[in-house]
């Protein structure tokens, strides 16, 4: 519980000197349940994750209520001069897409990497 304490705390220190979120984004705090996923599961570093991003939508899963999430790079979002202020924004440009899964509202969270495509 202190790792991943220490781990919020750090990155939220990291997003705040390295990217200003815009007036959409600005009330987004990295859920604590998404943290630890992607801290445990793929094993990603407060420094990792300053270059990404998260937007939501909300839906159902078996009947019960979850948030469809999708974690992006939103420096190579910028870079490519992509707005992205909400989930449907990536449907036009999945490059940008790192992560996409869903959120139960009781907490358990279901995530995948997106594969990169690489074109010989």
């Amino acid at each position: 519980m202190e790792t991943t304490h220490r781990f919020e705390s750090l990155l939220s220190k990291i997003a705040r000197w390295r990217w200003q979120p815009s007036p959409a984004e600005d009330h987004q705090q990295w859920p604590v349940n998404l943290i630890k996923c992607l801290q445990n599961e793929f094993h990603l570093l407060p420094e990792d994750m300053t270059s990404l991003q998260w937007v939501t939508l909300s839906g159902s899963f078996g009947g019960f209520s979850v948030s469809v999430v999708r974690i992006f790079n939103h420096v190579e979002a910028h870079d490519n001069g992509l707005n992205i202020n909400s989930y449907h924004d990536l449907d036009e440009h999945p490059e940008v897409v790192v992560f996409e899964g869903y959120v139960f509202k009781d907490g358990p969270v279901h995530l995948r990497k997106k594969e990169s495509l690489v074109v010989v």
